[in-house]
């Protein structure tokens, strides 16, 4: 959806509901970065019908479970066998939204142990490809780097919310020449907590 095919997602052909003038919305709970940013921000039309005229207030899974004390009880605690994780922000979650603190505090409730990378939050950086739209050296790099400094942490997982952060360095590791200094298991957050409850 984030990747420019806006008319693919008019309000009226993606919702096809005949909603009524007095209908009421809650929270729309959303699991990829980028849908999140695209269902708020990107979309005009989508984001008036949506967020304006109905009120649907539209959420990262992050969000709600971070507050939210009663689900927070669903995760255990205190368990020794636990890796440690370091986490990368995704550009639409972090740079275009400000949701930075919600997943790392995800991860903490978890019971894992966050380490960071020296460019994180506000500073991270970015996976390398914006898109889909093209992956040359220069992209490759950008991955390459941030995946050592990913491994310099000493955390045993890399950990993202955003499918496209998974793809790209998924298809780094698999280069010839840098994968095997790059080898680091690579989770969804989404996956992670579904582990854990």
């Amino acid at each position: 959806m984030s990747a420019g095919e806006q008319q693919l997602l008019s309000a009226s052909s993606y919702f096809p509901w005949n909603f009524s003038e007095n209908a009421e919305f809650g929270q729309s709970l959303v699991v990829e970065a980028g849908d999140t940013n695209t269902f708020t921000e990107s979309i005009t039309s989508l984001t008036a019908t949506l967020v304006g005229e109905l009120g649907l207030e539209v959420l990262h899974i992050t969000e709600l479970l971070a507050e939210d004390e009663n689900l927070q009880k669903l995760f255990p605690k205190n368990d020794s066998e636990l890796l440690s994780v370091t986490y990368q922000d995704p550009c639409r979650l972090g740079r275009f939204m400000g949701i930075y603190q919600q997943p790392r505090d995800m991860i903490e409730n978890l019971g894992y142990e966050l380490v960071e990378m020296g460019h994180n939050a506000h500073t991270s950086i970015c996976c390398g490809t914006s898109c889909w739209t093209n992956c040359g050296q220069l992209n490759k790099k950008v991955q390459t780097d941030r995946l050592k400094e990913a491994r310099s942490t000493g955390a045993e997982k890399l950990i993202t919310s955003c499918v496209k952060c998974q793809i790209h360095y998924r298809c780094a590791q698999g280069d010839p020449v840098s994968g095997s200094e790059i080898q680091m298991d690579i989770q969804d957050l989404t996956t992670l907590i579904a582990e854990r409850i």
